[in-house]
Formats: C-alpha cells, sequence, structure tokens
C-alpha cells in the first residue's frame, strides 16, 4: 500500500507507482509492506535534507527506514521526493521527466528496504545495478 499527499502543479499520483512497487518486491522476493510517498516542494526537501543529513540543499529523494521500530512489520517508511530537483535532473542526464521520477522512486523503495551505498544486501549487486535492472523490468 502506498499513501501519496500530492503537490498540485504536478500530475503525479499514487496509481503511477502501484505497479512499479510491486515489482520491486516481487524482484527481491520481499512481502509487499506498507510506506508512504510524499511529492514535496524544495523548502520542504532542503528541510528534510537538512534535518536527517545536515545538507542544506534539496535533494530529489529522501528515504527513511523504520528497520528499528515495532511497527516496521508493516509499515517500512517514508520516501520523499522533488519534482522540481528531478526536473533538474532530466534535464542535466537528458532523461524523460517521468523515467527520473520512477528512477528516484525506485532509488528510495531500495533504501526502506534496506539497501545501501555502503553495504547493499547482496554484496554482489549494488543499490544502482539492482535499481537499473527494476526499470527495465517495468518498461
Amino acid at each position: 500500500m502506498i499513501y501519496v499527499s500530492n503537490i498540485e502543479e504536478f500530475n503525479i499520483y499514487e496509481e503511477d507507482f502501484l505497479d512499479i512497487s510491486n515489482v520491486v518486491f516481487k524482484t527481491l522476493s520481499l512481502p509487499v509492506k506498507d510506506f508512504s510517498l510524499s511529492i514535496v516542494r524544495q523548502s520542504r526537501m532542503r528541510m528534510l535534507n537538512k534535518k536527517y543529513f545536515n545538507i542544506n540543499l534539496p535533494t530529489d529523494v529522501i528515504a527513511l527506514e523504520y528497520k528499528d521500530h515495532d511497527f516496521a512489520k508493516f509499515f517500512i517508511g517514508d520516501i520523499f521526493i522533488c519534482p522540481r530537483v528531478i526536473y533538474r535532473n532530466s534535464v542535466v542526464y537528458n532523461v524523460d521527466f517521468m523515467d527520473e521520477v520512477k528512477r528516484s522512486f525506485v532509488h528510495g523503495l531500495l533504501h526502506i528496504l534496506g539497501f545501501d551505498h555502503k553495504k547493499p544486501l547482496n554484496n554482489e549487486e549494488e543499490i544502482f545495478k539492482i535499481q537499473e535492472q527494476i526499470l527495465r523490468d517495468i518498461k
């Protein structure tokens, strides 16, 4: 289950992410669990990045994993994505905006599922390789 809060200027909706999250859980052979997805403005993303990572800049995605909480059996974390930053990234990397939204979402979901840039769950596959494989699978 995904709970989405949206900002009106972007047409990004819950349905856009349901199939993607199901592919992620299936690919990783994990049971489906609840998480939230919030689509936020740059000012909110900057505040979150400062609060949790001491970086005073907006970013494309922030993922907060709740593995150390009792409720993590059912609710695994929060994902925040910032369409303005994602849009800038799509221009810089010359990729489709919605493809970059999906990439940011998958990256955040992998983080709340325990993948880390320093210590991947599977030592043979880093988070970016898994992310790109999933993105190929959903096309």
